[in-house]
């Protein structure tokens, strides 16, 4: 397959706001403007997709610390979600790239209810010709750390070739060649975790 064409993600990711009791959970919103608390990840995707992924500092670039009024080049919407900081994963180059960024939460035992609202923003390209295995996407994982597993409920997955839940077609005319992409601008979400005894 002919990855050389630029396939590009770019999520901007956000904090809303948190409900729970009395349980901090340090710079998670990025808000000390410095990349503390998160684990950061680096990689390559194979088929699958399977990602090849290796703990890592944070690299500019790829995993980029925004703030300021700046608005996105493609989508034209705010480079910050709420706050005066957002974390911005991935960048416009090629070439079977992945990036990740990981934040722990270990919610109190006998919480009732723990929410976690979040806002995030993506761009992608669509590779025309690419299988959907092969496109550029975005996942949110929420993963229960006991078993290991996915919470499907908890959890966001975009592939560029098969968009829906409000994207915006933009197509793009570089020297390069024609592009479809699509961005979704700040959108809210959550994380609800009910009944955790």
């Amino acid at each position: 397959m002919n990855f050389k064409k630029a396939l590009f993600l770019v999520l901007l990711l956000g904090f809303s706001s948190l409900s729970y009791g009395q349980y901090s959970l340090p710079n998670i919103d990025f808000e000390s403007g410095l990349y503390i608390g998160w684990q950061y990840y680096t990689g390559k995707v194979a088929t699958g997709p399977v990602y090849t992924l290796t703990p890592c500092a944070p690299i500019s670039g790829l995993h980029t610390l925004t703030g300021g009024s700046d608005t996105d080049f493609y989508g034209g919407f705010p480079i910050v979600g709420d706050g005066h900081f957002s974390l911005k994963l991935g960048n416009e180059s090629c070439g079977w790239k992945a990036q990740r960024a990981r934040y722990t939460i270990h919610v109190p035992t006998g919480t009732s209810i723990y929410n976690l609202l979040y806002r995030f923003a993506v761009v992608l390209q669509d590779a025309i010709g690419h299988l959907p295995s092969e496109q550029p996407r975005m996942e949110m994982t929420t993963i229960d750390s006991a078993t290991g597993h996915i919470v499907a409920c908890d959890s966001i997955s975009f592939v560029a070739s098969s968009l829906t839940y409000g994207f915006i077609y933009l197509p793009v005319h570089s020297l390069s060649g024609d592009h479809n992409l699509y961005y979704l601008p700040w959108t809210a979400a959550s994380i609800d975790r009910k009944s955790i005894v």
